[in-house]
């Protein structure tokens, strides 16, 4: 990690020599932080001024409330693997600073700031971001079954394709990938995750980006009249959230994993693409049952997903109370 920040260090302190700042101006140190209990990864010194940075090697939308509510005096600065225009576009919009390893920048002193923007990916970032096969839509699906089933891991392949829909080769090309990047490691002929919580991080940020706006999605208007319990339903996101007891939401958000016409006809729910009951395809087969809520881990990434503060603030408490201490 350390050498992502010092190669950001090295694209900042470019780009401000080649605008020409001002030898006072190029003042900026890093001080790696000591205190490991501090959320903060270490300290940039920018302008004269000792500023806290946050590292992630991968930022996305969803997470800019979180960031936000970290800290809230917007102190803090970005660094970040890459940062795409449309999060660029966001950080600004909310004043956030930030620096990536291609060079887009935005950085704030006493009356000035510097801002470039819209650099592209460089291929040598690019070939190192290539992720295998562990984070294809595939790869997705067998991660979801592995990090929601713990029994799982000691499950055969055809096993595992029952409760995925995903081809044994498949899995076999994705079970061995994640060895390779040592996602997953082997004792005593029994798989393990060695690092649950990135693991985590880097499946909800994959999901997000590739399998969550490709489910296939039906909203109606109606009421809720009859129970769910009979039917092959689970509830997700500010639902989920609000029959823990979280959170109060007017909205009903679901998947199936089968034929629900009956409930749609005895609800007489009628389509409405403003409604307030969200339907979502499930990714899992109908071999898997999972109900009456979806697991901690979706009902997570499916409030992030939201990109809303309050959801969240919820998708955090979820964590904290739900995913934290298998982590």
């Amino acid at each position: 990690m350390k050498t992502s920040w010092d190669e950001i260090l090295n694209k900042i302190n470019s780009r401000m020599a080649q605008i020409q700042m001002p030898p006072v101006e190029l003042g900026v140190e890093f001080e790696y932080a000591e205190n490991r209990h501090s959320v903060i990864d270490g300290y940039l010194k920018v302008f004269n001024k000792k500023r806290p940075f946050e590292y992630k090697k991968n930022f996305r939308l969803a997470q800019i409330p979180m960031l936000q509510q970290q800290f809230e005096n917007n102190e803090i600065i970005l660094l970040a693997d890459y940062l795409p225009s449309p999060v660029a576009d966001a950080l600004l919009e909310n004043g956030i600073e930030f620096a990536d390893r291609a060079g887009n920048l935005f950085l704030k002193g006493a009356g000035t700031f510097i801002l470039i923007h819209n650099c592209k990916k460089s291929p040598e970032l690019a070939k190192q971001e290539t992720q295998g096969r562990a984070f294809t839509l595939t790869g997705i699906k067998v991660l979801f079954l592995l990090l929601t089933e713990p029994e799982s891991l000691s499950w055969s392949y055809r096993k595992i394709n029952e409760y995925t829909g995903v081809s044994i080769g498949s899995i076999q090309y994705i079970m061995a990938d994640l060895q390779d990047r040592k996602y997953l490691v082997q004792l005593q002929g029994k798989f393990h995750i060695p690092d649950r919580p990135l693991l985590l991080e880097r499946w909800t940020n994959a999901y997000l980006d590739k399998l969550y706006g490709k489910c296939e999605t039906e909203k109606y208007e109606g009421e809720l009249s009859v129970p769910l319990d009979k039917f092959p339903v689970s509830l997700t996101g500010e639902t989920a959230a609000a029959e823990l007891h979280l959170m109060k939401s007017a909205k009903t958000v679901m998947y199936r994993w089968g034929n629900i016409n009956e409930l749609i006809v005895r609800n007489r729910w009628k389509k409405n693409p403003k409604g307030p009951i969200e339907i979502r395809r499930a990714f899992w087969p109908e071999s898997r049952v999972l109900k009456p809520l979806a697991p901690y881990l979706l009902i997570y990434a499916d409030l992030l997903a939201e990109n809303d503060s309050r959801c969240t603030e919820i998708a955090k408490a979820i964590y904290d109370k739900f995913l934290k201490e298998q982590a």
